[in-house]
């Protein structure tokens, strides 16, 4: 979404992440500020294809597994970069999606019991003995552990 200078005089647009000011190179002035998300059929690809993941993934290894989804998850980060932490519809699909990957692994294997699934399971390195899946459904840090960052 852009919004034109004359537009945003009216309105009272903070900069934020996810927020672009463009200017004319020749008078260096601000004409306008642009918005960015990703689009909805982006996002679609993007379930579809984990959707895809999950449904081929029959008798494959775990490894496998989250090797697709983390080249998925890459795709998705290198093509959109900071637009996608600007949607937060994407970001609610991002941990859904990391869910279900976990959950198919977690069947496989006949348990959905969380003691015997800690996070280490799935994130730490395939040379640590984890399956070294990637995380982006929880970018966003808590306002509540916020606190602690001015003590250190």
């Amino acid at each position: 979404r852009i919004i034109p200078k004359v537009r945003a005089s009216a309105e009272q647009f903070t900069l934020q992440e996810g927020t672009w000011s463009l200017h004319n190179d020749n008078t260096k002035e601000r004409t306008a500020m642009a918005f960015l998300r990703v689009d909805e059929a982006s996002q679609k690809a993007f379930h579809n294809r984990i959707r895809q993941t999950l449904m081929s993934s029959g008798s494959t290894t775990f490894v496998k597994v989250a090797n697709k989804y983390n080249s998925s998850l890459i795709g998705l980060m290198t093509y959109f970069r900071e637009a996608v932490v600007s949607t937060p519809e994407l970001l609610d699909l991002l941990v859904k999606c990391e869910t279900k990957i976990q959950t198919r692994i977690k069947i496989g294997l006949n348990s959905k019991m969380p003691s015997r699934f800690p996070p280490v399971v799935f994130y730490s390195p395939r040379e640590l003995g984890g399956l070294g899946m990637l995380s982006m459904g929880h970018v966003l840090i808590p306002q509540s552990d916020r606190r602690w960052s001015q003590q250190t």
